[in-house]
């Protein structure tokens, strides 16, 4: 299959995801409350993955990357009027990582170190979203979460070119996205059985 379709569908699933988060945010009962730090971490990280994903060839397989990082970019603003702002011990923990793998590229213009930092960065960034998703699991879209694993497993397909500098976060992204979904599902679950004890 061509690359450019698989490029496309990632892209689709991905406005589809965003959309759902979106209204999330703007309902008027149990709103989405993004986590500022998270989402300004992914925003630094994703745009320099999408940046690495382009110089390094990975074609189609780069959009879902860059059309995310646009999207981490809005829901950090809304997140600044409308999102959650408990700011733990990790949230400095990842946005520090993310700052040190873009000092590392600026220094050395190595990638792949770089890559490998700022996946790290970004498991780190999902643990304030973890946290609040555990605690209040109404207050997150686990469609939007579910949509963005699909996403960047279609995003990996679309790959011109496979490297850790091209593939090692979106498959990241997949296990993080997929974690928080299943994180969000199994607490609402719980807490309706607990509920109607």
């Amino acid at each position: 299959m061509d690359t450019r379709i698989l490029g496309y569908l990632s892209v689709g699933i991905g406005a589809v995801a965003y959309a759902f988060y979106y209204r999330g945010i703007f309902a008027k009962t149990n709103p989405t409350r993004p986590h500022i730090f998270t989402w300004l971490a992914w925003t630094i990280a994703i745009g320099f993955v999408f940046f690495a994903q382009v110089k390094e060839g990975a074609g189609a397989g780069a959009w879902a990357t860059g059309f995310t990082a646009i999207n981490c970019v809005a829901v950090t603003i809304i997140a600044f009027f409308r999102g959650e702002k408990d700011i733990a011990w990790t949230d400095w923990v990842c946005f520090i990582g993310a700052i040190i793998g873009i000092l590392y590229w600026r220094i050395t213009f190595g990638l792949v170190v770089p890559i490998i930092i700022l996946c790290i960065s970004d498991v780190l960034a999902f643990i304030p979203t973890y946290r609040k998703d555990y605690l209040k699991p109404n207050e997150d879209t686990a469609l939007a979460f579910a949509l963005n694993s699909l996403k960047f497993c279609v995003a990996l397909l679309a790959l011109d070119s496979w490297s850790i500098a091209t593939a090692l976060f979106p498959a990241t992204l997949v296990f993080d996205n997929a974690l928080c979904c299943g994180i969000i599902l199994f607490r609402r679950w719980y807490l309706r059985l607990k509920q109607n004890k």
